[in-house]
């Protein structure tokens, strides 16, 4: 161990001693420092939050062009000199002189890199670091150097000038590089030229470092590498010392090749079998295991197209837009990396003029700021698509996203077209209930459009009063706000489904009587028809952020609920071990529910009335029962109706995704509800006084050390 730390220090002091250090530091920091200053303001210019993704990406391509600056001289100037001899003479290993110069170049990239440091904390002054995607990237670029350097190390040692060294060295970064681009002239996933374009190129590989991922296959790589290219260099460096080349080096030649060959068949195996951890603090790449599991036994190829008109030239008046963009294009790329079969593109109307005639020709349209989803050909077409509007929350007026709900739009569009069997749903009429079929503002059109899009449902009526029974093969009975009581012998055939394993949902509409209070009592649900108000919400809505822990309510945070009434699911004082009750959110505090008090005169006025505890009032409620050992019915109630209509859906955009989540726990399917995304992203927008600080110090204060280092060094040498 101490001749290999003399022998890193040797290497290092050759470093330090040498004016190209200090010429590269300063030239490394200064192109650094730029993409930093020009990444902050085209953030700014374009509204969307500050990162430090694209300023540590072109970090990494520098890294590129200082690998053969730095290894060129490593072993070609030793043979160049006549020093190897009389080093290999020392008492030292082949392989402890060639890991002593790996190892210096490692350390001198890390004496590069570290200043950038200054450009992570102007990113946390500004509220844009996220401390484990920059620990990754600043990981992944050490891996990517230590990949470079063991193949500059093995070319330096095949050479003896520099100059060649550096140019071989260079050649073969650049080609690692834009290999990049094969996969953009080979279109098909399953090409196999495209499939070892993508494994073996340096930038596909460092990506999810920089993005804040850690991931098992590219780290294999640059291991495989590393120890690959150290082994062939100390071969190269131990010839000398061959009594025998004739018999030694087939021998070398034979053991290369194995080692080849296992470190191909190790990668080949970490591509199938892989790990993938979210560094990020906001679990920005974080995937649902559902999801995964849909994606990768995806049957048939899936196809997405984009069409993001702020990427091409298009105004955009909601500075939201671009950032959701940014993070669907994230989301679908790395869907991507599970199955072949998941294809994501953006069109550009301008340049892609096949793929939109062909899109326009299946869709009927093609509007901007949408995805279009579609599989299968001719008879067997399955399509479908997302206006971007629909999969996240933003404030228009301060550019923030609050909630990103895309992975569950696209898991709930891809097992609505690829479901086999369809489900039946059967809507009660005949008591004043939202008609399903409306399709204004105040009827259930939107839901019902998500219903069959997304649950693959067919909608039909039913009078109870015209049928005998409610059949065993309708998958769920809704009841869409009664405003009419139903009679005994309607909510008989209501309760005699459930006994036969039935799904009811049931929405309620205050301050009315839908004469199902007996029927609820039988499972123990009660209802107050009295409307519940917040007292700071004006409109009647009532902000919910109490949720109990319950398959419906997987991933939500927070949810609006407009002008509902009381349902409160009570458990049996004399015990009903058959039945399980549980409410699904609660209306928290400084909410009032309105109800009727006997008043002056004998009439009847309506009183605030509080709730008891700080979280509120209850305002949806489940109940789920076991019929002998294994069968079940269920039923959900929501307080409100008005959160069913396609204005308020239009509205509160998370209400849809609830509703379907409801629907999936009601049919068994609550393995498949995926979370939603809560997010806290803010467009950067930098003061005049943080913007001169950024040209500073990116451009003035971060060179300046380089040529301070190299000055102070300069002054040394000559003392």
């Amino acid at each position: 161990m101490q001749r290999f730390g003399a022998l890193v220090v040797r290497e290092l002091m050759s470093y330090f001693n040498s004016a190209i250090a200090y010429v590269s530091l300063t030239a490394f920091l200064f192109l650094s420092g730029l993409s930093f200053a020009l990444n902050m303001f085209a953030y700014a210019e374009r509204g969307v939050p500050a990162s430090h993704y694209d300023t540590m990406h072109v970090v990494s391509f520098l890294t590129m062009l200082v690998a053969p600056l730095i290894t060129m001289r490593l072993l070609a100037e030793e043979k160049n000199r006549g020093t190897l001899e009389t080093l290999m003479t020392a008492p030292v290993r082949d392989v402890e002189v060639v890991l002593a110069k790996f190892a210096s170049a490692l350390v001198f990239f890390a004496f590069l890199v570290a200043p950038t440091l200054v450009l992570v904390a102007m990113l946390a002054r500004f509220g844009a670091a996220d401390g484990g995607a920059i620990f990754t990237a600043y990981l992944g670029m050490l891996l990517m150097s230590a990949a470079l350097f063991s193949i500059g190390l093995f070319i330096s040692a095949l050479s003896s000038s520099q100059m060649v060294a550096g140019f071989v060295t260079l050649v073969v970064a650049l080609l690692l590089t834009f290999l990049q681009l094969a996969t953009y002239v080979v279109r098909d996933d399953t090409a196999v030229w495209r499939i070892v374009a993508q494994q073996i190129n340096l930038v596909e590989n460092g990506l999810p470092f920089l993005q804040g991922v850690l991931d098992t296959r590219p780290l294999i790589f640059f291991v495989s590498v590393c120890a690959l290219f150290l082994y062939a260099t100390s071969g190269v460096v131990g010839a000398r010392r061959w009594v025998d080349p004739r018999k030694s080096l087939p021998i070398f030649l034979l053991t290369v090749g194995l080692l080849t060959a296992n470190l191909v068949v190790v990668n080949r195996i970490s591509f199938r079998n892989f790990a993938r951890i979210d560094m990020t603090v906001s679990k920005r790449f974080s995937i649902d295991p559902r999801t995964i599991q849909l994606i990768r036994e995806l049957p048939e190829d899936v196809y997405l197209y984009g069409n993001p008109l702020e990427s091409y030239g298009g105004y955009v008046q909601d500075p939201t837009v671009p950032p959701a963009w940014q993070r669907f294009r994230e989301l679908a790329e790395e869907l991507r990396k599970y199955s072949a079969r998941f294809h994501y593109q953006e069109v550009n109307p301008a340049t892609d003029q096949q793929t939109l005639l062909k899109l326009r020709e299946m869709f009927q349209e093609f509007e901007s700021n949408t995805v279009y989803l579609w599989s299968g050909e001719g008879a067997e077409l399955k399509k479908n698509k997302l206006r971007l509007a629909e999969v996240y929350q933003g404030d228009p007026s301060t550019g923030k996203i609050h909630r990103f709900f895309a992975e569950q739009k696209i898991y709930t569009a891809l097992t609505g077209m690829l479901r086999r069997e369809r489900m039946i749903v059967l809507a009660i009429d005949g008591h004043g209930e939202i008609n399903p079929r409306d399709p204004s503002d105040f009827g259930f059109g939107l839901l019902r459009q998500q219903m069959e899009v997304h649950l693959n449902a067919e909608i039909k009526g039913v009078n109870l009063m015209q049928v005998s029974q409610i059949p065993s093969d309708i998958d769920l009975v809704m009841i869409l706000g009664p405003r009419q009581p139903f009679r005994k012998e309607e909510w008989g055939k209501i309760q005699d489904y459930l006994d036969r394993n039935g799904k009811v949902f049931l929405s309620l509409v205050p301050e009315t009587q839908s004469g199902l209070e007996e029927f609820l009592a039988g499972w123990n649900l009660t209802v107050n028809p009295g409307l519940v108000e917040h007292s700071r919400m004006p409109g009647r809505y009532v902000p919910i952020s109490i949720f109990l822990p319950h398959p419906v309510n997987h991933g939500i945070q927070s949810l609006m609920f407009p002008a509902p009434c009381i349902v409160n699911g009570e458990p049996d004082p004399q015990g009903r071990p058959d039945l399980t009750l549980l409410n699904l959110f609660y209306s928290g505090p400084g909410t009032v529910v309105w109800e009727e008090r006997p008043g002056a005169g004998g009439r009847k006025v309506k009183v605030p009335i509080e709730p008891r505890g700080q979280e509120g009032f209850p305002l949806a409620t489940s109940a789920e029962r076991k019929i002998g050992d294994e069968r079940k019915g269920r039923i959900v109630v929501w307080g409100s109706t008005n959160a069913l209509w396609s204005s308020w859906v239009a509205y509160e955009r998370s209400t849809g995704g609830y509703f379907l989540n409801t629907l999936s726990w009601l049919s068994e399917k609550e393995h498949k509800i995926v979370e939603v995304k809560e997010v806290e992203e803010s467009p950067f927008k930098p003061s005049p006084g943080e913007q001169t600080a950024i040209l500073v110090i990116s451009l003035g204060a971060l060179p300046l050390l380089g040529i301070v280092l190299g000055a102070i060094a300069w002054f040394y040498r000559r003392k």
